[in-house]
């Protein structure tokens, strides 16, 4: 994970002292002004692996045994399968819709949903 990864706001893990928290400006500017020194409190900085209780704090409801959804607005839906770890923006009156891969991280989900709507997850 590299800092230029995070966001303010994102949720990352801290370390056993630490656990699970959200990121600030400051913690983001030192992580990456530390990350090539011996900084140990920055060196346990983990992302956190995108699970089904994380959707469910997020507020995505299970549509069927590997997708998860949130409407978004009143014509578009985000589904998450958590087999193959996609992501597709779907609207609800067309065919048209967005698949993007390869989402492992808690912190990706959060920009990614951010970087599409402007609005936080």
């Amino acid at each position: 994970m590299r800092a230029e990864e995070l966001r303010i706001g994102n949720w990352v893990y801290m370390g056993s002292d630490y656990g699970d928290e959200q990121v600030t400006a400051y913690q983001i500017y030192n992580f990456n002004m530390t990350r090539n020194q011996t900084a140990d409190y920055y060196r346990e900085w983990q992302p956190i692996p995108l699970t089904e209780e994380w959707l469910e704090r997020f507020g995505l409801k299970r549509e069927m045994v590997w997708v998860w959804s949130t409407h978004i607005r009143h014509d578009t839906i985000m589904l998450f399968d958590v087999g193959t770890k996609s992501v597709e923006f779907a609207r609800n009156r067309s065919r048209s819709a967005i698949i993007i891969p390869n989402i492992h991280y808690v912190h990706q989900l959060q920009n990614l949903y951010f970087a599409l709507t402007g609005e936080e997850l």
